[in-house]
């Protein structure tokens, strides 16, 4: 591969890491709107634990959209960008719900859906910006639970 490539790639890295950071936090702020509105809605607390209908009304938000990027035609790097939220969002929930779990019971989890999820990419001959995401996530996922608390 020549030298001149590898600029492109080195961008298309960055635009990766810094927008999926960016739509990872909307999707969260996005979790929260849902979750306390439909606490509201449900009459509890404002200090309430997040109702379940709230997140399963979430989770639908993000299938749909997630569903709709890929099915687009937009370009390999804005999909492998928005690939960054819904595998974050399942991390993350694997973590919170394992919490009490020892560290490695979460890990092996997120470890069995990213390799399933490599696997599904390397038979759809998916482009390297997928695995990149990929990767990505998962070194956050992983220094996130194994940071001192």
């Amino acid at each position: 591969m020549s030298l001149h490539v590898w600029p492109g790639k080195l961008l298309s890295g960055i635009v990766i890491i810094i927008c999926g950071f960016i739509l990872f936090n909307i999707a969260f702020m996005t979790a929260a709107f849902i979750m306390n509105t439909t606490n509201r809605i449900l009459g509890l607390g404002e200090n309430a634990a997040p109702h379940i209908i709230g997140a399963l009304i979430f989770l639908l938000v993000l299938a749909v959209l997630s569903w709709l990027v890929y099915r687009s035609k937009q370009n390999k790097l804005i999909k492998a960008t928005a690939l960054t939220v819904p595998l974050m969002v399942l991390l993350t929930i694997v973590g919170m719900q394992l919490y009490e779990q020892p560290k490695w019971v979460p890990f092996l989890l997120g470890g069995a859906i990213v390799t399933g999820l490599s696997y599904y990419l390397y038979k759809m001959k998916s482009p390297w910006e997928y695995y990149f995401a990929v990767i990505c996530v998962s070194i956050i996922g992983i220094v996130i639970m194994f940071r001192p608390a």
